[in-house]
């Protein structure tokens, strides 16, 4: 091991092939498939490649500004040149002079770039002179400052420089996965192969006692969960990437039209085989009085000759709509076999292409109403980055045959406030009934969180996604009027889940959201705990009504007993010896119980004594959880 008092020993790292360096002699193998040719190290340091390279059929040249490393590498007998990469200007005359007009194979910087003020100049440089020479390809080994072990650490408010690893003291410039393409891309480099270098605990994996590091642990779980769904890399060490190079694109000028982002996305499913209900929908949406929208159409299934209906349809609106509304669709079945849902595809692929900055879900039957768009705005103001919940209604409609024979649709009942007026996170944990009509998601959702349609099953696809984004980003709901319509049907191909459907939502919220850490909102520990309350009060209830129950079955069963005995007594009309003041106790006996089994109480019991069975196997049991499907582990 190198000692870290000692900078000349620093970086004196011997070769694994389980190592960054392996990974990366892996990818000049696979990709400068010319041996013979010279593969020119900068940076190189003690140049720890340069045996396997050269096992290889390469011409290994080191060059690196320290003497120790390059001296090193000539005593085992290597090329070297001696090149300040501050100087970004000079790269390309000491690299013509390293090559010494040899073909080029590659050029490898490995643990390098982030030690460079001027890292994009120098890869720059790097791009011509590859280009220059047939197109050498670039292997690179840069450390990944997104690991989740510096993310978890930050949260603990710690940055711990070390002398060597993901934050060696030495590095000035830091690199993520989004600033490594971006860079590499503006810089004149196309990917063509990565051997990324991973570890699941890092160098900075400590203390190792830290609830934010460990995975066993809800909070570390948590931010795994969180930081997997977010962004690629979550345990990547080392970048490990080959490119060559390619002609840098000059900035053009991009057009107003492209510059400018929408407020809110409008996604419609289209999923049902008839347009008439989606002419009310666009309608609705032309005649809204804010305009700041565009509109994907999420069409399922759907055959050539009804896309072009659809896409006519779109065309015969206004000029201002018709524009800013574009179709997204899937033409058939997603291939023999396979069990991806459509719907949660094709939202998927409109969720790629949307620009807005909100995200809002529409069904073709639902009708928006003039202060749709607006209204969301208003919300918007109030609480940036939260989901915004409006107003919605729920109105009845049945599938209605028409005079011209096709089947249409009518209202068979009048608008009804069926959602709650105010999103709470554990009332949607229990009751699983959701109005995607009425909720906006802010895409950083799905840019920055990284959240998407589950495309496993479409069972429960809009609850899991709202749900979900509204535990993380918070609700803002509105207290103004209806401003969505939805048409639930009740009868025809179009109509709404049974209740079989909505015990099976039930079920994939639950197993969704008990298998992982739950993060809620404030107040819903009262919330809950009023849940508990009253549950221990319908308990108490019914253990009341039990007591009361054995009460008078003991005096039912005292009575009949005494009836039994009185009756035994009495003999036939005929027996001399028969007791007429029996007859008269039997006769009052017999009223007594008539009156026992007629009276409130005996009727109020009688789902009791019917239950006593469920009964017992419920206070078996003893206490029960509420059915909160997001109960945290």
């Amino acid at each position: 091991m190198p000692s870290r008092d000692d900078p000349t020993e620093r970086y004196h790292f011997g070769y694994e092939e389980a190592s960054p360096y392996g990974h990366a002699v892996a990818l000049v193998a696979a990709h400068a498939k010319r041996p013979g040719e010279v593969v020119i190290d900068i940076g190189c340091g003690f140049g720890a490649i340069a045996e396997q390279l050269a096992e290889r059929g390469f011409t290994y040249v080191g060059v690196d500004l320290e003497s120790f490393g390059l001296l090193d590498l000539q005593r085992r007998g290597f090329e070297t040149r001696e090149l300040d990469l501050r100087d970004a200007t000079a790269i390309s005359l000491v690299l013509e002079e390293a090559l010494r007009n040899r073909s080029l194979a590659a050029v490898t910087a490995l643990d390098i770039i982030e030690h460079l003020t001027n890292g994009p100049a120098v890869l720059e440089e790097l791009s011509a002179f590859c280009g220059k020479h047939g197109g050498g390809t670039l292997v690179v080994s840069i450390p990944n400052v997104a690991h989740i072990d510096l993310g978890a650490k930050l949260l603990l408010g710690r940055w711990d420089v070390t002398p060597t690893g993901l934050l060696d003291e030495t590095h000035v410039s830091l690199y993520a996965p989004a600033r490594l393409e971006r860079i590499l891309i503006a810089t004149g480099w196309e990917e063509v192969g990565r051997a990324d270098f991973e570890l699941v605990a890092s160098d900075q994996h400590f203390p190792a006692d830290a609830a934010a590091l460990r995975p066993e642990a809800p909070l570390g779980d948590f931010l795994r969960r969180v930081r997997k769904r977010a962004a690629p890399a979550m345990t990547t060490n080392q970048f490990i990437r080959a490119y060559r190079p390619v002609p840098r694109v000059s900035g053009e000028e991009v057009s107003p039209s492209e510059k400018a982002h929408p407020f809110l996305s409008v996604l419609v499913s289209i999923d049902r085989p008839t347009l008439a209900m989606l002419e009310d929908l666009l309608c609705s949406l032309d005649a809204q009085m804010c305009q700041d929208f565009e509109v994907l159409l999420c069409a399922c299934d759907l055959e050539e000759a009804a896309r072009g209906r659809l896409e006519a349809l779109v065309a015969s609106h206004s000029e201002g709509l018709s524009p800013k509304t574009v179709v997204i669709a899937s033409s058939n079945t997603a291939g023999p076999g396979s069990t991806t849902p459509l719907r949660a595809g094709v939202l998927n692929e409109a969720l790629k292409k949307a620009r807005g900055r909100y995200v809002a879900f529409l069904d073709a039957d639902d009708v928006c109403f003039g202060r749709y768009v607006e209204e969301f705005a208003i919300l918007v103001t109030r609480a940036p980055g939260a989901v915004v919940r409006c107003v919605g209604a729920e109105q009845a409609y049945s599938a209605t045959p028409w005079p011209n024979g096709g089947i249409g649709y009518g209202a068979v009942a009048g608008p009804e406030m069926a959602f709650a007026p105010r999103f709470t996170a554990v009332d949607a944990l229990n009751e699983h009934r959701f109005a995607p009509c009425t909720y906006a998601l802010p895409m950083s959702c799905f840019t920055d969180l990284g959240f998407r349609c589950d495309e496993e099953s479409d069972i429960g696809l809009e609850g899991e996604l709202f749900l979900r984004a509204a535990l993380f980003c918070g609700v803002e709901d509105s207290t103004s009027e209806v401003t969505v319509l939805h048409r639930r049907f009740v009868n025809g191909p179009r109509s709404e889940a049974s209740e079989g459907r909505a015990a099976k939502i039930a079920q994939f919220l639950a197993s969704r959201f008990d298998a992982e850490p739950l993060l809620l909102p404030p107040g819903s520990v009262s919330a809950i705990s009023g849940l508990f309350a009253s549950i221990e009060s319908l308990r108490e209830e019914v253990r009341a009504m039990e007591r009361e129950r054995d009460g008078i079955v003991k005096e039912r069963d005292a009575l009949e007993s005494q009836l039994g005995r009185a009756g035994s007594n009495v003999v036939d009309g005929g027996n001399a010896s028969a007791n007429p003041d029996d007859a008269v106790e039997l006769e009052a006996l017999r009223m007594e119980l008539d009156d026992l089994r007629h009276s409130t109480s005996w009727k109020v019991t009688a789902p009791l004594r019917k239950a006593t069975g469920a009964i017992r196997r419920l206070r078996s049991k003893g206490p029960t959880k509420a059915p909160i499907a997001g109960d945290a582990k």
